[in-house]
């Protein structure tokens, strides 16, 4: 009680957290909002699922309708919450706890603690050797089979905790670092935010980078890692071909940016080249429908920056453009146990760090959910599912379009219409059609 007490008798006026923002956040795979009534066995359950994932943040004292309830009247229960990592957890896990002060649903002065839990390399329990793990915003308890798969997963080297040698502040884009504070509603030192972030640690008084940090936040993270970025091949036809043959059309290489502005990039110049086509829909009217829709085409490009194998040094991440699909294919074969049959139910993140910074930033609308995603908005879209292949430890996603049909739907149309009984829109429409 004296610990609590003496932490909350020292309110501040402002928090290196804002609240505000945080509230306006969805439950999902790396954040949850729980009353400080949970029983304390309940919370560690919680925390491991966190560890055993990506890590994540746990709210505590704000109810699931976003009322906050605060922690002032249980103060007793919130010291066993804090002592759950030690009493309930095998091995225990890390975390940090931050408090934030706030008015509560009575417009009483109160506060909210927040409890960062950190990614694990270890599998972590409960007492009764249950093992919980994060799946969007479940806990979900493992099997026996699906605890030995995540064994396997998380005995992976971490290449981006290894540190980035003489890697200093000074070699990231602070600006970066500034406006992902923004986003995230923290105001923090940079130094206290990279290593909370674990993109960073101090030893001996020296903040020593890793290669996480330098890719997300780096100025020229191809220093470190060569020729890590993505290179954008454009092909006129539906195959590459060489020689007197060679129908490559475009060659742009992404090369010397951080993760954030590589993929910026690389958006930029793929969107440039998609194409819209015009059709006749069910009802009689002309529509104009993109090649691929945004979400899948990005999420692909997302997918490979966020998991590709940056310890596979040398090699690049290819996006490969032909007339009848898009391929995207990343150093790496699939992590772990991870196979290409229950990649859409099981997700485990080579580079757990990296994503969660990228999903913070909104490139990654949410962990776990990508391929299922990429699936229904291509069904939307009448086009197959994304295919998904490892080749000579790569990961190869691949998006068709409906170029054939709409091109004999185009062909159908040209020898049909009659084009004195259309209006002038539709004319128009026609003349679009008829230069394919």
């Amino acid at each position: 009680m004296t610990q609590y007490l003496s932490r909350f008798a020292k309110m501040t006026v402002e928090n290196s957290i804002n609240l505000t923002i945080i509230l306006k956040q969805e439950e999902k795979q790396l954040l949850e909002f729980k009353n400080a009534r949970i029983h304390p066995r309940d919370f560690a359950n919680l925390l491991i699922a966190f560890a055993n994932a990506d890590g994540g943040t746990v709210v505590t004292g704000v109810e699931k309708d976003k009322t906050i309830s605060g922690i002032k009247k249980y103060y007793e229960n919130v010291n066993r919450l804090l002592q759950s990592p030690l009493d309930y957890i095998e091995p225990p896990i890390k975390i940090k706890t931050e408090y934030i002060d706030c008015k509560n649903k009575e417009d009483k002065r109160d506060q909210v603690l927040i409890i960062e839990v950190y990614p694990s390399d270890k599998i972590h329990n409960n007492k009764s050797k249950e093992v919980y793990f994060r799946v969007g915003d479940q806990n979900r308890r493992l099997g026996v089979n699906e605890v030995l798969q995540l064994a396997y997963d998380k005995g992976q080297t971490n290449f981006e905790l290894e540190t980035a040698k003489e890697a200093t502040l000074e070699d990231l884009d602070i600006s970066l670092i500034k406006s992902y504070l923004r986003k995230i509603g923290v105001r923090s030192k940079v130094e206290d935010v990279l290593i909370a972030r674990e993109l960073a640690k101090k030893v001996n008084r020296k903040l020593l980078i890793n290669y996480a940090g330098i890719l997300i936040f780096g100025k020229k993270p191809d220093h470190w890692l060569p020729r890590y970025g993505i290179r954008f091949l454009r092909y006129e036809g539906k195959e590459a071909l060489t020689g007197r043959e060679m129908n490559l059309i475009k060659d742009r290489r992404i090369e010397g940016l951080s993760v954030p502005k590589l993929i910026d990039k690389t958006f930029e110049i793929v969107g440039s080249q998609l194409r819209e086509f015009t059709r006749l829909s069910k009802d009689g009217k002309f529509e104009t429908i993109p090649e691929y829709p945004e979400f899948a085409w990005q999420e692909a490009i997302v997918n490979a920056a966020a998991h590709r194998a940056y310890n596979i040094t040398g090699s690049i991440t290819f996006v490969k453009m032909f007339d009848d699909r898009l391929e995207v294919e990343s150093p790496g074969g699939l992590p772990g146990t991870v196979t290409v049959e229950t990649i859409r139910e099981r997700q485990f993140s080579r580079n757990p760090r990296i994503a969660r910074i990228l999903a913070e930033l909104k490139y990654i609308r949410e962990i776990g959910e990508g391929i299922n995603r990429m699936d229904q908005e291509m069904k939307k879209a009448g086009l197959p599912k994304p295919k998904i292949e490892e080749r000579h430890e790569a990961v190869l996603i691949t998006l068709r379009n409906n170029i054939d049909k709409i091109r004999a739907e185009q062909k159908r149309l040209k020898a049909k219409v009659d084009i004195s009984e259309l209006n002038t829109r539709q004319r128009k429409a026609i003349e679009y059609i008829k230069k394919w």
